[in-house]
């Protein structure tokens, strides 16, 4: 969370979003490679062009595709509740940690996908793209159609907050260290061979071994696994902003 990747380019204008029903398996919690059905999600909003699918269970908004979804509802900062249908993100527990200190309102709760209908601000978070306002919502417009006032607030604090972990150089790991860089895209796209090209701008070494595949069940997507040597946060935040950044790429983990 603390890194020095660059503001996704949807971050001040906001982006797109489309809903659907969650077919995935029961344990979204679980951050695994075998993320297939996010991919497929992923996949059908990009080829809406839109920047998110925001999934549907039961009537209840879950998350994002590749995100945690929150919402302003009534003046409230709702975000659905920790559990088995989400995978809890890092962003997301930042924002209602810095939500609490600043005396923002706000409810961890089930909500109703209809109850989006009254949201004044939907927001998308995550650890690569930080906090994207959707201004529009199954080409709705979310309220006026741009990041609301409670979103420039959040994300200022979030900003500022992300800014003094950097200056103080906190980090989760002692480098060097073994870390594994993997991504996830179709498997057409000779995604191994890309993301080798993408890590190999950055690490020298990379042993032959170190480099793992593993292609979804239908042989339509693939995933890719790098164990490097990391020698520095600012080298992992290099690769992984050139891994997002690619559009064959779907996933960065």
């Amino acid at each position: 969370m603390c890194s020095n990747i660059v503001p996704f380019a949807g971050l001040n204008q906001g982006v797109k979003a489309i809903s659907m029903d969650d077919t995935r398996w029961k344990f979204c919690n679980v951050k695994a490679i075998t993320l297939l059905g996010n991919i497929l999600h992923r996949q059908a909003a990009i080829d809406q062009g839109c920047a998110e699918a925001l999934l549907v269970k039961d009537g209840y908004l879950v998350e994002g595709a590749a995100s945690n979804v929150f919402a302003v509802i009534g003046g409230v900062l709702c975000t659905p509740p920790k559990g088995n249908d989400i995978l809890p993100g890092i962003t997301r527990d930042v924002i209602l940690e810095l939500a609490r200190k600043n005396d923002i309102p706000y409810s961890e709760d089930k909500i109703l996908f209809s109850a989006l209908q009254s949201a004044s601000e939907i927001w998308v978070t995550s650890s690569t793209r930080e906090i994207i306002p959707v201004v529009e919502l199954d080409s709705k417009m979310v309220a006026d159609g741009k990041p609301g006032p409670v979103w420039q607030v959040m994300n200022s604090i979030f900003q500022a907050y992300k800014q003094s972990l950097i200056m103080s150089e906190q980090t989760f790991f002692e480098f060097p260290c073994e870390f594994p860089v993997k991504a996830m895209g179709k498997a057409d796209m000779k995604l191994d061979m890309l993301v080798i090209e993408i890590v190999r701008r950055h690490v020298l070494d990379v042993k032959d071994d170190a480099i793992t595949t593993r292609p979804s069940k239908d042989g339509n997507f693939v995933a890719v696994t790098v164990i490097i040597e990391a020698s520095s946060k600012k080298q992992l935040d290099a690769i992984y902003q050139d891994l997002t950044d690619h559009p064959d790429i779907l996933m960065a983990l």
